[in-house]
């Protein structure tokens, strides 16, 4: 029954109470009164006065039921009430909460890395409070099924929708809040992941490069020492290739789902990190390829030494050194016996013009096997002298040639020195597989050797 009908029952009730006492005290006048005796001996009046008894029951009856009822729809709406007022608390904070979330996502999305520390701690105070707001909605879902289950609730099925709404928004809240709290944890786990891969893999290249500092300007460790230092730092950056390789790729990552401010720090720290990756790897390189044994750096320095500048020919072996020496000893010769012919033929000289003069007092006479320039007369001076400077221009451009020839021949020997400086590790290993298995075959043989013994002898 609804309120109103009640109500307006209970007003009629009330309009009909003065009248019905009225007719009860009447007739309670009439069977009970002591100067009555026909009304109080009479056995024709029982039916009337058995009514007129059923009659006050049932008003009776009717006035406490109507007030039980009445108590009861009070209590109803109140609880109805109690359940609204909860409800719309209730609704009022989770759309408030809702707003916040909403703001705090878009901020997430424009902040840096660094302040997504801030927005999580907010985040996760909202979820404090939000676990804190629980027995609230608890206790709105108690009164709602007390009320189904006494079968007070309304016809028009609003209770049961605010129930479904307030416990679907709270659903709604819980999952959006974790979702965000996922979403930035994700992306500051990222970041994080980065920075600390990238500072590991830096300190490992720093390192690398204070060993290569160490071993190209330290001159108290052997040229062998130093490459086998450099293939050692070699093998260890191609064992780390790959944590080499991911720095970069977190990096890409994350500047593709970052803000603008964060791409372009993420990019400046990747550069720094591939610069050095690089600068280590090259000088690896070029290290490798400039250190040589001790033999083979002094003969490439005394190559690579510039000629000394002289008058003469550069010597540029033992018999172009004599030859030379030959020639240059000739031209001194010849001038010299130019000058004793002259001094013959002055008119106080005492010794005729056809007299043999030597040229030098007390020098050895020249040989068979001395060259044709040494035999040639002293007459022709102007004739020794000019094939004496085609021969020297003719062997400094043997020489010449054969410098170039030379230089040619060292870079040669430098580019097979570098191949085979870079294939020294495979070789190295190739080595030892190579006494592995000639053990191996040598324990093999032995084996073979002891069973056909054994078999010989079984045979005998």
């Amino acid at each position: 029954m609804q309120l109103a009908p009640l109500q307006d029952l209970q007003k009629r009730l009330k309009k009909k109470t003065p009248r019905a006492n009225e007719v009860f005290s009447s007739c309670d006048i009439f069977f009970h009164a002591g100067e009555n005796p026909i009304a109080a001996h009479s056995s024709s009046f029982d039916p009337l006065r058995t009514a007129f008894q059923n009659l006050q029951r049932r008003w009776t009856d009717l006035l406490g039921r109507s007030d039980q009822r009445l108590a009861e729809l009070d209590a109803l709406h109140a609880d109805w009430d109690a359940f609204n007022a909860d409800y719309d608390r209730l609704q009022e904070w989770l759309r408030e909460q809702s707003l916040i979330l909403k703001g705090m996502d878009v901020q997430a999305s424009r902040v840096s890395y660094e302040s997504l520390e801030g927005i999580e701690t907010d985040l996760e105070a909202m979820r404090l409070r939000q676990e804190a707001k629980l027995p609230e909605l608890d206790a709105l879902n108690d009164v709602y099924c007390e009320l189904a289950r006494e079968y007070r609730l309304d016809s028009s099925d609003d209770l049961k929708n605010k129930f479904i709404h307030a416990n679907n928004d709270w659903e709604d809240l819980s999952h959006e809040l974790q979702a965000a709290l996922k979403r930035i944890r994700h992306s500051r786990q990222l970041y994080v992941n980065f920075r600390a891969l990238r500072e590991k893999e830096m300190t490992f290249l720093r390192q690398a490069d204070a060993r290569l500092t160490e071993l190209e300007f330290s001159s108290d460790v052997d040229w062998r020492e130093k490459i086998e230092g450099l293939r050692g730092l070699r093998r260890e950056l191609g064992a780390r290739e790959q944590q080499l390789e991911q720095v970069s790729e977190a990096g890409a990552h994350l500047v593709q789902r970052s803000e603008l401010k964060d791409a372009e720090h993420i990019e400046a720290l990747t550069k720094e990190f591939g610069d050095l990756q690089t600068d280590v790897s090259d000088r690896l390189e070029r290290l490798l390829d400039s250190i040589r044994p001790p033999a083979e750096s002094s003969s490439e320095a005394e190559s690579s030494a510039p000629p000394p500048q002289t008058d003469d020919l550069p010597p540029i072996s033992v018999t172009t050194s004599i030859q030379v020496d030959t020639l240059k000893y000739e031209r001194e010769a010849s001038t010299q016996a130019d000058t004793l012919q002259l001094g013959s033929s002055a008119p106080d000289s005492g010794v005729s013009m056809h007299t043999p003069v030597d040229v030098e007092r007390g020098a050895t006479p020249l040989s068979s096997s001395q060259s044709p320039l040494q035999r040639m007369p002293a007459a022709a001076p102007v004739e020794e002298a000019a094939e004496v400077d085609e021969y020297l221009s003719r062997l400094s451009e043997e020489a010449s040639s054969m410098e170039d020839n030379y230089d040619q021949l060292v870079a040669d020997l430098e580019r097979h020195l570098g191949e085979f400086h870079s294939n020294g590790d495979l070789m190295e290993d190739a080595l030892l597989k190579s006494v592995a298995t000639s053990e191996q075959d040598m324990v093999s043989v032995r084996a073979q050797m002891k069973l056909r013994t054994h078999i010989a002898i079984n045979v005998c």
